[in-house]
């Protein structure tokens, strides 16, 4: 029994006491590893609660881009947020830009806007737009992402918008992006980006449209134009032992 006490005793005067000798259990990390934990994790639940969650108030920001010198728009966005109001204080006007290279203006009772956003209360849930090119012979290509705006007031009590960015979300199952001139339909639940040629003209117009179910398109139709032609094989002829061929130079 002494024997027991004394190694013990050896025992315990060894080891240090103002510091922990078991390994943390996983998910109970120490606090200086905390901090990236939980700003990753935060993230994580930003995302999921966006991707899950209806979207009430919402905006699509999209580019057009000159795919041959690579000149891009800034930006344009359109969206619907709940009170009219607010849909009135984002959707703002336009300013005619002559020396661009590629532009967007949206359509609005005759009103050129560089943003275009609705309330729930319009019916009407289509926006149309322009893209401008100072090159009638370029090859656009329109790219654009879904983003959740979520409300928030400021220090003076003036209503902002957070906005966070969507992967993926049954609302782009219902919008379609529409091409006046050939008709073509395009699912943004499938696609992200859309190339045309503006055909010797200065400006193509565009719908996007928000239908009230998914729209479920089998496949992205593209006009022949953009179809890539098939290379042409010439077929070669059979042997002839009576006139076999001979390499140049040897007669």
């Amino acid at each position: 029994m002494r024997c027991i006490l004394c190694l013990s005793t050896l025992f315990l005067s060894g080891c240090d006491t103002s510091q922990s000798v078991f390994k943390p259990i996983s998910g109970t990390e120490t606090s200086a590893e905390i901090p990236e934990t939980t700003e990753k994790t935060t993230a994580q639940i930003r995302e999921a609660n966006a991707t899950n969650s209806e979207l009430k108030e919402w905006e699509l920001r999209f580019s057009a881009r000159n795919v041959a010198w690579g000149a891009k728009h800034r930006g344009a966005r359109f969206g619907v947020v709940e009170a009219r109001e607010d849909a009135r204080a984002r959707s703002l006007e336009a300013f005619e830009n002559a020396a661009a290279l590629v532009d967007i203006v949206f359509h609005e009772n005759s009103r050129p806007l560089s943003t275009l956003f609705l309330s729930d209360e319009d019916e009407n849930r289509t926006w149309t737009f322009s893209v401008k090119s100072s090159d009638p012979h370029a090859r656009i290509e329109l790219e654009w992402s879904l983003y959740k705006l979520t409300p928030a007031y400021d220090a003076e009590n003036r209503k902002r918008y957070a906005p966070s960015y969507v992967s993926s979300h049954p609302l782009l199952q219902r919008l379609v992006l529409v091409d006046r001139e050939t008709g073509e339909n395009v699912a943004l639940g499938t696609h992200h980006t859309y190339r045309f040629d503006m055909n010797g003209t200065t400006e193509r117009t565009f719908i996007w449209k928000l239908n009230d179910t998914p729209v479920i398109l089998s496949r992205h139709l593209k006009p022949d134009r953009y179809r890539t032609p098939k290379a042409i094989v010439t077929p070669r002829p059979a042997f002839d032992i009576n006139n076999p061929p001979f390499s140049k130079g040897n007669p």
